[in-house]
């Protein structure tokens, strides 16, 4: 996909305007959906580290794990509320703050990606230009979308970070056992 992009960027050959804007359009939707999962899929492994329980977020898409509905109040007469998988991770560390502060930019990027999915949406206009023109536009969209992923990225790495130095103080105190053969030896 990169690859086809990049030469599609490239690219000096003369091809009909129609088909331009088409080659743009499935390669761009194939980058938000690929930055989507790609997403989707740390988060999930962070989650599955911790004690969240897996059917909150097995199945979850982007939208789920950045925003739903809490499960503990749904049959509750408390009030309901909304809360964030990614976000309850960033709290255990203290990074909620700056993590509250992208939510609206990370959901940018979740409403693109349900639009993209969504088979009655609109992705974008259709309108077949010239070829050059395609091509700028895909470079652009490309950048404002690699720069979304980079950011979100930059903030799972930061919730991966504090959790593996957690591990590594637990390790070395003793509270944390790394295999069964280990918990024989540590319940002696």
């Amino acid at each position: 996909m990169i690859i086809d992009s990049v030469a599609f960027a490239d690219s000096q050959d003369q091809m009909d305007k129609t088909a331009a804007e088409i080659k743009r359009m499935r390669l761009y939707t194939e980058h938000v959906l690929y930055s989507a999962r790609i997403v989707e899929c740390f988060i999930k492994q962070l989650l599955f580290c911790t004690n969240f329980r897996e059917g909150d977020y097995e199945k979850a898409a982007l939208g789920a794990l950045l925003s739903k509905d809490c499960t503990a109040c749904r049959d509750s007469h408390r009030q309901r509320h909304r809360l964030s998988l990614l976000g309850s991770l960033a709290h255990r560390y203290h990074l909620c703050n700056e993590y509250e502060q992208c939510l609206s930019e990370h959901l940018k990027t979740v409403n693109r990606r349900r639009n993209v999915g969504a088979g009655h949406s609109v992705v974008s206009d259709f309108e077949p230009g010239p070829p050059d023109e395609a091509r700028r536009k895909l470079i652009k969209d490309g950048l404002t979308l690699g720069e979304e992923l980079l950011h979100m990225l930059h903030h799972i790495a930061d919730i991966e970070q504090k959790m593996t130095d957690e591990l590594q103080v637990m390790h070395r105190e003793g509270k944390l056992v790394a295999s069964e053969s280990d918990a024989i030896l540590v319940n002696r």
